[in-house]
């Protein structure tokens, strides 16, 4: 019957329903004032209660009745909820048996770990129970117990679950560190219930355990021996070893105890398993500081970070080198499981977190003397980063905790990993047929007969490529080799271009795998067989330093624009890794001053001294931005130099359909996302000019050509007349593309320069600049006839110019005096011209040249001229 009672009034105070927990409970608050049926009815009830308190509480030196601790940790949580929620004060019979029964010795099975976690519990939100010293001497006694007995409960309630040893550290850990709130925290949630639990009154408690129980060097040499919780998961609730860890870490109380918890963490990630505990990723982030990060306490001591043979046993099975790749059949065939899967996602976010941290704090490391230990670059080459990257973003359901912050790393530290591109293509590539249940017999040396045989026959080939691309990416590894090697045999001129297309899908099935061994591989292949110097193979830091090196190769591929394509995901992705080389060079090895003048500068002082500082030199940013924009425009400028066109293409001309005409387009794409990327590229290459028979192609192929109005000021004021022709050269093309107010503004601006200098230039460079000029000046008249009377008073001013600057030298213009008609006194100046060319001096054929520039730019103009005679 008093079970029954508890069962009842638990259902009501505990119950879901708000509305029925609140009447209830203000019943139960507002009979403690009143003295009449209802509080004699409250009071019945609780004595109905104290009696199932006294059935339930064994005797001093009396076992625990095994079936009696489920109903204890019921009315221990009920005592518990009408005191948090109820506002019940207990009378003295009351708080004394709550306590005997609290500090009892429940035995040794789960239901017995829960009754103590709750006891441990209700001391803490009802510290008032112990109010005698005796009181307090068994509450110390009985903490003692479970401090000695844990390790039979935690066998007990199984390898999953937590035990109250870990909620004994972490009160101690709380109370050391005065984080009276996570311990609030800690009561609700082991209660579910949410009680008020007030600092001030842990005096007591703190005391028993920090004082008498549980010290700082206790906590941090017992956390150690806590074995890591096997198979740790987010399904596992409670509180674990993981809590305790993650706060002494938290506090750095490891480290002033000089304890190391490498191997325990080490553990306990080699141990977890999806979906991924939310604590792991804090856990791994705090341990890095405590390896680099000083103690602000002033501690020198640091703990060991994972060594290179720790980390590679963890990737052992998805680590990609020349040695192994033609072994693997598929990524990570054993690690293919989710379970070693969260291992290596750990264990990256480690290696990126411990470089991310490093870096950041190397201008203290360095002023302090401290030196850190450094994973190798090869380490993080031979990891497929973008692999395991791709696990988590298709698993988020496992890796949320993780995979913001894994990406957020990537993409600060790797971004030739992260091109959106890239990326864009990857997703539109899971929409197609490749399945994991797709099967092949083809080996690596069927594929490399297949290629030798192309020119004769394509279509074995043709077959082999389509039936791997139905396969997931990761089991094309086999065929990495075979399909590098192959790329140089696709420039023989009578290749198929289905068969190169096919073999460019593979390469980029293939680098959202192992994108950057790919990326090596490839750039060595490729390599120019013309070159005078002997070839030899790069590494990747040399390619990383020196991106130009992807362009030193077959100049056949230029006119192959499926290998084109390669080029460029190449190039921009070694650009973005060299970006990131200069930059983490840059914070690797910060610039240190001696503080006064006499200040020696040969070795860094030790922790704690204070005769260096770190400066914050702006010169070497800017040095450093300056080497990677010089490297964009390098690279902008060698791509725009494959655009010219060869004899042969002239002669042959440029249609549509051309090779010429699709390299072209696939550059000024290219272009186009380099400049609004930064539109300081755009400027920087302007600035340093191009061939002017490109201008055509750049302004109609590249769409954010338009940024270029924005700078044409700048540009043709500069002191170089090269610079001002091309200036008005770009004016003329921009405003016929983009026939706007600003690109008039800018065009009225070149005309009137144009007239200035007329008046203002010598001879020699009135020819040099005008002869160029005059055919843009026309040009602009095109997109705004308003400027027409401008240009052709410049027109008619030069025209009289070259005429004299002829007769001075001996020679005539043509007059055409018996001509009527324009066309033929054009006609007959051009036959004039040509003639006298071949029989006067350079200086007398500039002057020839000039005149006829002026004479076309005049046709040009009646050309497009409105009224026309009839």
């Amino acid at each position: 019957e008093h079970c029954q009672v508890v069962a009842f009034v638990s259902g009501l105070l505990l119950s879901c329903d708000v509305s029925t927990r609140s009447w209830f409970s203000l019943y139960i608050r507002n009979s403690q004032k009143k003295s009449d049926d209802v509080s004699n009815m409250v009071w019945n009830l609780r004595q109905c209660l104290f009696e199932e308190l006294k059935v339930l509480t064994p005797g001093p030196g009396d076992e625990f009745p095994v079936d009696k601790v489920i109903q204890a940790s019921c009315i221990l949580r009920l005592y518990c909820a009408l005191k948090g929620i109820a506002a019940v004060k207990y009378n003295n019979d009351e708080a004394a048996m709550l306590l005997q029964l609290i500090t009892s010795h429940p035995p040794t099975t789960p239901a017995g770990n829960r009754f103590i976690t709750i006891g441990l519990s209700m001391l803490l939100a009802c510290p008032f129970i112990i109010s005698t010293s005796e009181q307090e001497k068994s509450v110390v006694n009985w903490i003692k117990w479970l401090a000695s007995h844990s390790g039979d409960f935690s066998s007990s309630s199984g390898s999953t679950t937590s035990s109250f040893r870990q909620m004994l550290l972490l009160i101690a850990i709380h109370f050391h560190s005065n984080q009276f709130s996570a311990i609030a925290e800690l009561v609700c949630s082991t209660l579910t219930m949410k009680i008020p639990v007030r600092g001030n009154s842990l005096a007591k408690i703190k005391t028993i355990f920090t004082q008498e129980v549980f010290t700082e060097q206790v906590v941090t040499a017992h956390s150690v021996t806590v074995a890591p919780t096997p198979d740790l998961s987010a399904s596992i609730a409670g509180y674990l070893p993981i809590h305790c860890i993650y706060q002494l870490l938290k506090t750095r109380d490891f480290t002033k105890d000089k304890i190391s918890v490498r191997d325990w963490i080490y553990k306990q990630i080699v141990t977890s398993r999806p979906p991924l505990h939310p604590l792991l990723p804090p856990l791994v982030e705090v341990f890095v500081n405590s390896v680099i990060v000083p103690s602000s306490r002033g501690l020198t001591w640091l703990d060991q970070p994972f060594t290179e043979t720790q980390v590679i046993d963890v990737f052992k099975d998805c680590i990609v080198n020349d040695s192994n790749i033609e072994q693997h059949e598929e990524l990570t065939v054993n690690s293919s499981s989710s379970n070693q899967r969260s291992a290596q996602l750990l264990m990256l976010y480690y290696l990126l977190m411990y470089k991310d941290v490093q870096l950041n704090n190397m201008k203290t490391l360095v002023s302090h003397g401290i030196k850190t230990f450094a994973y190798s670059s090869k380490l993080m080459s031979d990891i497929p980063i973008k692999y395991l990257v791709h696990q988590a973003q298709t698993s988020q359901h496992h890796y949320s905790v993780l995979y913001p912050q894994l990406l957020r790393l990537i993409v600060t530290h790797y971004p030739d990993l992260c091109q959106a591109a890239d990326w864009m293509l990857e997703q539109h590539s899971e929409l197609d047929v490749r399945t994991g249940s797709v099967s092949t017999t083809v080996t690596a040396e069927q594929f490399s007969e297949a290629v030798t045989k192309l020119p004769i026959n394509p279509g074995q080939f043709i077959q082999i490529s389509e039936t791997l691309l139905r396969l997931p990416a990761k089991r094309l590894l086999p065929y990495t080799k075979a399909i590098v090697t192959s790329l140089p045999k696709l420039l023989q001129g009578n290749v198929a271009r289905r068969a190169q297309d096919l073999m460019v899908q593979l390469w980029k099935a293939l680098n959202t795998v192992i994108p950057r061994k790919l990326n090596l591989m490839t750039v060595n292949a490729i390599q120019d067989p013309q070159r005078s110097i002997s070839v030899r193979s790069y590494t990747d830091n040399d390619v990383t330093v020196d991106p130009l090196i992807v362009l030193r190769c077959d100049h056949r591929i230029f006119r192959c624009p499926p290998l084109l394509s390669v080029i460029l995901t190449i190039v921009t992705a070694y650009l973005a890794a060299c970006h990131s080389f200069l930059l983490t060079h840059l914070q690797s090895n910060p610039k240190v001053e001696p503080r006064g003048k006499d200040a020696v500068t040969a070795a860094a002082p030790p922790l704690g001294a204070d005769a260096f500082v770190c400066s914050n030199d702006m010169e070497r940013e800017e040095l450093k931005n300056a080497l990677a924009t010089a490297q964009e425009t390098a690279v902008a400028q060698l791509l725009l130099e494959i655009c010219l066109a060869t004899d042969a293409e002239r002669s042959a001309g440029v249609g549509k359909l051309s090779v010429l005409q699709e390299v072209r387009s696939m550059i000024c794409s290219y272009l186009h996302h380099v400049f609004i990327s930064d539109t300081n590229h755009c400027k920087l290459l302007h600035f340093q000019g191009y061939p002017s028979q490109l201008l055509p192609v750049t302004v109609s192929g590249i769409p954010s050509m338009h940024i270029c109005l924005d700078f044409i000021h700048e540009l043709i004021q500069q002191p170089q007349l090269q610079k001002k022709i091309f200036a008005v050269e770009l004016c003329s093309y921009l405003c016929v593309q983009y026939p706007l107010p600003k690109s008039f503004s800018i065009a009225r601006l070149c005309v009137n320069i144009s007239s200035t200098l007329l008046s203002v230039l010598t001879d020699e460079s009135r020819r040099e600049y005008f002869i160029p000029v005059v055919t843009a000046l026309a040009r602009m008249c095109k997109a705004f006839p308003p400027l027409c009377k401008d240009v052709v008073s410049i027109l008619v001013q030069l025209g009289q110019i070259s005429t004299s600057q002829l007769a001075a030298r001996g020679l005539s213009a043509p007059q055409g005096s018996q001509e009527t008609d324009d066309d033929d006194k054009i006609k007959r100046f051009r036959t004039y011209s040509s003639e006298n060319v071949k029989s006067v001096e350079c200086k007398n054929s500039e002057d020839l040249l000039l005149t006829q520039a002026v004479y076309n730019a005049y046709t040009q103009l009646l050309t497009q001229a409105i009224i026309n005679k009839i």
